[in-house]
């Protein structure tokens, strides 16, 4: 990942990390029914418009990259309402939910 830039070498590490967390849990990544990655900054329509403490992380088509390896819906959203989403139990009918941050 060397020599890449900041905010393509941060995406490669979410991809790492949640494909070593499903590995742990048995869960084949294909299996995932969607995956949401919140994030400081100004979210619209999915596409990271503005993220002050990562700066290379704004304009970086998270979304399309994500589509390249993963077989599921990949939502950006804030971290706030990602956080509620969690915690309010998007997923009521789901045997397993994660929720990692960063920071």
């Amino acid at each position: 990942m060397r020599g890449l830039p900041r905010g393509r070498r941060l995406f490669e590490a979410l991809r790492s990390a949640l494909v070593a967390a499903s590995a742990e849990a048995a869960l084949p990544v294909e299996s995932l029914w969607a995956v949401t990655v919140g994030t400081p900054g100004v979210i619209d329509r999915g596409e990271i418009l503005l993220a002050p403490s990562i700066p290379e992380w704004a304009g970086l088509p998270v979304q399309r990259m994500s589509s390249r390896w993963l077989d599921a819906p990949f939502i950006s959203t804030t971290m706030s309402t990602s956080l509620c989403c969690a915690s309010d139990g998007a997923a009521p009918n789901a045997d397993d939910l994660v929720f990692a941050q960063r920071g």
